[in-house]
């Protein structure tokens, strides 16, 4: 039994295939607890030592990337003073 297909630009896409999916990740916490740093291992292929010369995120650092293949992510990395997270509960 062939699978149902339906037309998109550039050619054919099967029903099988599953469509795109967007995600917002928000990394929050406290300051000095490794948001930045795990954001930059998982999806910019920091080594853990290189995390060392990352300074403080200053307000939101937004980044949109693709992970797992058809899995968009926009990542919200906030900062973790507490001038910053009285402003994101607010």
């Amino acid at each position: 039994m062939k699978h149902p297909q339906r037309r998109v630009a550039g050619g054919f896409l099967s029903q099988t295939m599953a469509p795109a999916m967007t995600k917002k990740v928000l990394l929050m916490g406290r300051s000095g607890s490794g948001k930045t740093s795990m954001r930059s291992i998982i999806f910019a292929d920091y080594l853990a030592r290189d995390t060392m010369r990352l300074s403080p995120t200053i307000d939101v650092e937004y980044s949109h990337v693709r992970f797992l293949g058809n899995l968009h992510l926009h990542l919200w990395d906030c900062g973790g003073q507490v001038i910053f997270s009285l402003s994101f509960v607010i």
